[in-house]
């Protein structure tokens, strides 16, 4: 399995005037076997790219993880190729939140005052696919073609459809949870960690706070994660901003006693699990 980082950002791409080592697509990270594009995570501006790869071109199936429904997770679909093909099956994955639904969220994006083209006029095999949540417990997701991952989703937020998913598949375990509230009391962290629990791959936000860092740790040394990349920076961090971050984090492993790696997502990386 390869994990691949196409959109870095939080909120706004960045001007292409302002280049970063880090990235300056909105959030879209994509896991794939070999050539065969497995799912993607958020549909942001790092989408855009990722549609235009052969593998993507080629791609008779997609499933699409949408962990919010704020514009930078789904402002790439207006531009995503393969969903102008007949052929292109797409899957979308969302909470079941009344009275909206992320077909009607897709919908009214793409309306024609907004966009030339409507959404229910893509010319691709649409497919949507709803999960509950029960309070602070994990919501298993159900994929016909993908029978032995085992995918679940977790609420994030109390008031808000924010999801954190988690993959297993075989030898493989990775979660994207990049809305994570790290400034959130210890039972939540705590929830959080059970559900977050002996990754090899954990990709999720930057804490920002000295608590947050805090809360961070704790957690780190609940679910032992083997390797943390942080994402979804704010469109406002400098290059500069982000290494600081991280070599301050890194240099704090040893004191909390964390066997896992941490480091920061670049533009384009690609992670072999």
């Amino acid at each position: 399995m390869i994990v691949e980082f196409w959109g870095t950002r939080s909120l706004i791409p960045l001007a292409a005037s302002l280049p970063s080592t880090f990235g300056g697509n909105t959030s879209c990270v994509c896991l794939r076997e070999a050539d065969k594009v497995l799912a993607i995570f958020d549909c942001g501006t790092g989408v855009i790219p990722l549609g235009r790869t052969a593998n993507m071109s080629s791609a008779a199936k997609t499933h699409f993880f949408i962990s919010k429904f704020s514009w930078d997770r789904i402002q790439g679909l207006l531009f995503l190729n393969p969903l102008f093909r007949p052929n292109f099956q797409a899957h979308f994955y969302g909470p079941k939140v009344e009275p909206h639904s992320l077909e009607s969220l897709l919908t009214e994006q793409m309306r024609s005052e907004f966009f030339p083209v409507q959404f229910q006029d893509l010319p691709c095999q649409r497919h949507f696919h709803y999960y509950t949540w029960a309070s602070a417990q994990p919501s298993r997701i159900q994929t016909a073609d993908l029978p032995d991952a085992n995918i679940a989703a977790l609420k994030l937020h109390q008031h808000q459809p924010i999801s954190a998913f988690k993959w297993k598949q075989q030898n493989t375990s990775l979660a994207y949870a990049v809305h994570i509230d790290w400034n959130s009391p210890y039972p939540a962290l705590d929830a959080l960690a059970d559900f977050l629990r002996d990754l090899q791959l954990l990709i999720t936000n930057l804490p920002d706070t000295k608590l947050a860092w805090q809360n961070f740790w704790r957690y780190q040394q609940l679910a032992h994660p083997l390797t943390t990349i942080f994402s979804d920076f704010s469109p406002f961090a400098s290059d500069a901003d982000i290494v600081a971050a991280l070599q301050q984090a890194q240099a704090q492993i040893g004191s909390f006693n964390s066997r896992g790696t941490l480091s920061a997502a670049h533009a384009r990386q690609k992670v072999q699990l």
